[in-house]
């Protein structure tokens, strides 16, 4: 072969083979570019979906306390005899109505099961805050059981103080709730967008006392409850 014809040959032969390397680079670079997006919106999706059934779960949480805080209302004004027990029956119907939901504020748990692969850390936090919740829902059972036999046995209103004393230990834990789901949401939103912002939202600085929400060093959540905070088991 002709050594002219063969240089322009192996030069051709050349550009090509580096044209396809090239092309193979550029092919897995797009390829791992597109799942690192997909990856990131499957995750923010995600985020977004548990962090509303978190929302809807702190509004239930509100909606017990603030029936709770009727209780001491209630009894004063009917230890003055400004109230009568139709008042008290409102205020039970409302308490009943919001234990039929109670299933609605532990939808997220569902939630982060569905994505559990996508947020691993979170399961040992996940089985301690769903426990802690079904402490509250059944507690709030426990209160409307004694409130509805109080009114259908027509007893004096000292067996109503009675149950506006147990309501605050309730309460408190409902409080104690509401805060932790915040730190989950915090964590939450630091796992999917930090990488991609580049910034961290600062997480809850409390008592050290009360329960909170903290990151191991290998990265899991742990649900920290300290010795003497407010539980109901």
């Amino acid at each position: 072969m002709d050594p002219v014809v063969a240089a322009t040959l192996a030069g051709a032969v050349a550009g090509v083979a580096v044209s396809a390397a090239g092309w193979v680079v550029s092919y897995k670079f797009t390829l791992k570019a597109q799942r690192a997006s997909t990856r990131d919106q499957l995750v923010n999706a995600a985020r977004l979906e548990v962090t509303a059934s978190l929302h809807d779960a702190q509004r239930w949480l509100s909606r017990v306390n603030a029936g709770l805080s009727m209780f001491p209302i209630l009894v004063d004004l009917e230890r003055k005899e400004f109230v009568t027990q139709g008042q008290w029956h409102s205020v039970l119907q409302d308490l009943r109505s919001l234990s039929d939901d109670a299933l609605l504020a532990s939808r997220w748990q569902g939630h982060c099961e569905i994505y559990a692969t996508l947020f691993p850390r979170m399961v040992e936090c996940r089985v301690g805050l769903g426990h802690r919740q079904r402490l509250v829902a059944r507690g709030l059972v426990d209160i409307i059981a004694d409130l509805q036999r109080s009114l259908s046995t027509c007893s004096s209103v000292d067996d109503r103080d009675a149950l506006a004393q147990r309501a605050p230990a309730l309460q408190q834990v409902m409080y104690d709730q509401a805060a932790l789901y915040e730190d989950l949401k915090i964590h939450l939103q630091n796992h999917s967008l930090a990488e991609i912002t580049g910034r961290r939202v600062p997480t809850r600085r409390g008592d050290p006392e009360l329960p909170h929400i903290i990151e191991s060093d290998e990265g899991t959540l742990l649900l920290i409850i300290p010795e003497g905070a407010p539980r109901l088991d």
